[in-house]
């Protein structure tokens, strides 16, 4: 475990207020939860001006031939994603068969399950949810995944992400570990992905 992500006590008060949160959500039927946290973050999304701005003006420097309406849109579209990639993130521990055969597509699932189970590296846009995507991953494969991820700040919720990532099948390795180990675990036939920004 990191030694430098931060134990203070309002880090702790801000995970425990969080899985409070996180426990209330889980009793909502998963469908309704979406939806309600993607209304919800819309809602915090109107009201951090901080964060809009950041938001509109990344998406301004990457489309810059787009119109204001457009950025707007987009910005709120990513707002509402966000709402329900954190419905999706609190479901990730406990998505058994049953839920994932109803949830999940899968597009040329032989050629997935051969691309999972053969090894090798993936470098990915950081787009969707990876919990569910490290998930699909390691059921294709049936074997867990490595992924390459930075730390969280707070302690109990890197401790917490690890814990609920390794139960679906991912594996982890932090970006400020030791770069052979991924060198080593290819060489092994592992299947290990990034997303370009971490």
């Amino acid at each position: 475990m990191d030694e430098t992500a931060e134990r203070s006590i309002g880090k702790a008060l801000e995970y425990g207020a969080l899985r409070v949160v996180a426990g209330f959500l889980l009793l909502i039927p998963f469908t309704l939860r979406a939806r309600l946290m993607e209304v919800f973050a819309r809602f915090l999304f109107s009201l951090s001006k901080r964060y809009r701005s950041l938001v509109q003006d990344h998406l301004q420097l990457a489309f810059p031939e787009k119109s204001r309406d457009w950025i707007l849109d987009m910005s709120r579209r990513n707002a509402a994603t966000m709402g329900r990639l954190f419905a999706e993130l609190i479901q990730t521990p406990s998505v058994n068969a049953a839920f994932f055969s109803r949830r999940f597509a899968i597009e040329n699932e032989e050629l997935q399950r051969e691309i999972f189970a053969r090894g090798g590296i993936a470098i990915l846009g950081h787009l969707g949810n990876w919990e569910w995507h490290g998930l699909l991953g390691a059921r294709l494969a049936g074997r867990p995944i490595y992924t390459i991820v930075k730390r969280h700040t707070n302690f109990w919720s890197n401790r917490y992400a690890e814990k609920s990532r390794n139960e679906v099948g991912m594996r982890l390795i932090y970006v400020d570990q030791n770069p052979f180990e991924i060198v080593r675990l290819l060489r092994r036939g592992e299947f290990v992905a990034f997303t370009s920004d971490q």
